[in-house]
């Protein structure tokens, strides 16, 4: 059986954690979010410099998430948005968009914090 988009989903949503997706609008501070399921995976530290550590990860979303369109958020995700994973914010530094065919399945994204 060829996977789908809809598949997709339901894998995410079975094995993943739930995580905030949130974009900023403009000088204002307002913001947009959207509470999604992800499979968090890949963890990294790195020593910069010897003073500051980040930690690097991937955030596997899918496109058809639920929570893109019941809060109407402004999709694709870019870089420079942020994913808040158990309370810690992070920030997404690039962005794939994985297809099916013609139909987009889900986002693999690198965020660092």
């Amino acid at each position: 059986m060829m996977p789908t988009p809809d598949s997709v989903r339901r894998l995410i949503d079975r094995f993943g954690e739930t995580v905030t997706v949130r974009r900023m609008a403009g000088t204002s501070g307002v913001g947009f979010d959207a509470i999604v399921k992800a499979v968090v995976r890949g963890y990294r530290v790195e020593a910069m410099a010897g003073l500051l550590v980040e930690g690097e990860r991937e955030v596997r979303i899918a496109a058809e998430d639920e929570g893109f369109t019941s809060s109407q958020w402004p999709q694709p995700i870019r870089r420079g948005d942020k994913v808040i994973i158990g309370g810690v914010t992070t920030t997404v530094q690039t962005v794939d968009l994985g297809s099916i065919g013609d139909a987009p399945a889900m986002y693999v994204s690198k965020v660092t914090g």
